[in-house]
């Protein structure tokens, strides 16, 4: 896997990490980094658009962000909720939908099976830990999550692994290490 996994013709669709972390109802930013990665809504609709899909009653639901981490040969999809993890404004029936549609997206842009990206390819949710009384981010990644957050059934079927994090524990185990080009 690396950064070339998607063509040309997405790369139309690069952003920082911190615009796809954009939250669009209050214009907050979940992550401030500057880290280079696909925005995958935009991905997916130039993959529409390419493929002519368009006009459709219901779009597939796409993650907001794609990072190839070339160091470890692993793709990441993620997806950025402003809001804490105790509440119920996070609808995980539509995160289920996103964990799907771009894995969609993906195999056939990238002309991967599902053997190779469940080898290849992590799932991550980035809650706003600011927001969240509770401290998830404390605890191990599953441990202390609601259970209606458990996408662990699409370990090792669909994704490498499915993680969840707070903003803040997702700085610091992923970002600061692909910013500094550290191997995780």
């Amino acid at each position: 896997m690396t950064n070339n996994m998607l063509p040309e013709l997405y790369d139309c669709c690069k952003a920082t990490l911190k615009v796809t972390s954009k939250d669009p109802k209050n214009s907050d930013y979940i992550s401030n980094s500057m880290l280079e990665v696909y925005n995958f809504d935009a991905v997916r609709d130039v993959y529409y658009d390419a493929h002519q899909l368009r006009p459709v009653e219901e779009e597939v639901n796409s993650c907001d962000a794609f990072y190839a981490d070339q160091q470890n040969n692993t793709g990441y999809l993620i997806e950025f909720k402003n809001s804490p993890l105790s509440t119920s404004n996070i609808d995980h029936t539509e995160i289920k939908e996103k964990i799907l549609g771009s894995l969609l997206i993906l195999t056939d842009i990238s002309q991967m099976g599902i053997s190779e990206t469940r080898k290849a390819t992590s799932f991550i949710l980035v809650y706003s830990s600011a927001k969240d009384r509770r401290k998830y981010e404390r605890k191990s990644h599953a441990i202390g999550i609601p259970k209606k957050f458990n996408f662990k059934k699409y370990e090792g079927i669909y994704y490498k692994q499915c993680l969840i994090f707070g903003n803040a524990e997702f700085q610091r185990r992923f970002v600061d290490k692909w910013e500094s080009g550290d191997v995780m």
